[in-house]
């Protein structure tokens, strides 16, 4: 595990690929499953595949350990890498369309479920960063259940190198799971956006405090992230959407205000008066609180 290697919370998990052999983590919580839900992250962005290369970042098995459900990362496509999912039937496999894959960190989502006796009505469906993709469906797989799901490097055709960053597994047995909250201003994720946590939490890291004087007294009770080095990492996982006003920087008297005064409920012009930086895209009262809105 690696601070660096992190979507959200304190750590992620780091995989160095320099041969073909699986490194990966594995759960056998699964229970003959006939749906399973599944949510991961993953950076793949140094990691060099080389032609016909491929990466199985997640496999399901049935407790004989027959591959149920794979997720290929493989070479090929517009942007030089995608996404194959794969699920057995009764009779062979079926595969989607490559996906194309570009660069950064990734939201991945499946919900598999057999068919019922002689209904043919299996499926698999996908989402990849929040939107739906390839899927399968009217699937003849009633044989099929879960017992064990592998994560990370699990089968690697040619010899990948560089370096997996995985994080923020998640799976049930219904329902979606959807994203970490890591497009939030909830810092602290507790589930309550406060101005005198959060805001305050935002509003010292822009003037570069750190350790103890970082979240002294401004850490919310029943926090997720609680510590220093985890309020930090949280705030470099949301530096995309930071910049409040739009103008290119992140700054403490321009995005640091807008955020408090947003948390402490001010609007019109009394939330940005005197403080939208120079050159700001995103200016008026009501552009930026309905910016603030989206990162509730």
């Amino acid at each position: 595990m690696a601070p660096e290697a992190t979507w959200s919370g304190d750590f992620g998990l780091v995989l160095g690929l320099t041969d073909t052999n699986p490194s990966l983590v594995q759960t056998d919580t699964p229970d003959d499953e006939v749906r399973y839900v599944v949510r991961f992250y993953f950076n793949a962005d140094t990691v060099s595949l080389g032609p016909g290369g491929s990466l199985a970042l997640f496999r399901a098995f049935s407790d004989a350990l027959v591959p149920i459900v794979t997720v290929l990362l493989q070479s090929g496509g517009d942007s030089g890498r995608e996404l194959v999912f794969t699920v057995k039937t009764d009779a062979a496999e079926a595969s989607t369309a490559g996906i194309p894959v570009g660069s950064g960190w990734h939201l991945l989502e499946l919900d598999w479920a057999a068919a019922g006796p002689g209904a043919n009505d299996g499926f698999l469906h996908t989402r990849l960063d929040n939107a739906p993709t390839a899927g399968l469906e009217l699937l003849d797989n009633d044989q099929s259940t879960i017992g064990v799901a592998r994560w990370g490097a699990v089968v690697m055709a040619a010899t990948p190198s560089g370096t997996l960053w995985l994080d923020d597994f998640a799976s049930r047995r219904t329902g979606p799971i959807g994203p970490v909250l890591a497009g939030s201003l909830d810092l602290d994720g507790n589930g309550a956006l406060e101005a005198l946590t959060d805001g305050l939490l935002f509003l010292r890291s822009l003037f570069g405090f750190t350790g103890a004087t970082l979240i002294t007294s401004a850490v919310g009770n029943g926090c997720r992230y609680c510590t220093a080095p985890a309020i930090q990492s949280r705030l470099v996982a949301l530096q995309a959407v930071l910049d409040i006003d739009d103008n290119g920087a992140v700054a403490p008297l321009t995005d640091g205000l807008l955020v408090l005064r947003f948390l402490f409920g001010f609007t019109g012009t009394t939330l940005t008066s005197g403080v939208i930086g120079g050159g700001a895209a995103r200016s008026t009262p009501v552009s930026v609180a309905a910016y603030l809105d989206t990162l509730e």
